[in-house]
């Protein structure tokens, strides 16, 4: 019990997660000396852990966020380019058919 109230005191806890239970000095005056609730610690624990995880996943959404709003820029240039490409084949055909009646005049 000893070495399981050592180990709860070394996580360092806030002092609303001790209980606080009256002990007699060698002197026999009582005092009172904090003596950590196990459960309140691994709920502590599992809160300060839960804290982290949100926030990783928020930094992954964020960064996922990003990645596809560079996505969709790049798909846009893709768009614009595959558009010009388009136009300027339809140009090309033109002129080819303008030559070809020219041509055959």
């Amino acid at each position: 019990m000893r070495l399981l109230r050592r180990n709860v005191m070394s996580l360092n806890l806030p002092s609303q997660f001790l209980n606080v239970t009256p002990q007699k000095t060698a002197g026999g005056r009582t005092h009172a000396r904090p003596e950590p609730s196990l459960a309140n610690a691994q709920h502590h624990q599992q809160a300060v852990s839960n804290q982290k995880v949100h926030a990783q996943l928020a930094h992954i959404t964020m960064s996922m966020q990003m990645m596809q709003a560079k996505i969709d820029q790049i798909l846009n240039i893709l768009n614009r380019t595959a558009q010009r490409d388009a136009d300027f084949r339809k140009l090309e055909q033109m002129a080819h058919a303008a030559g070809k009646a020219a041509r055959g005049m």
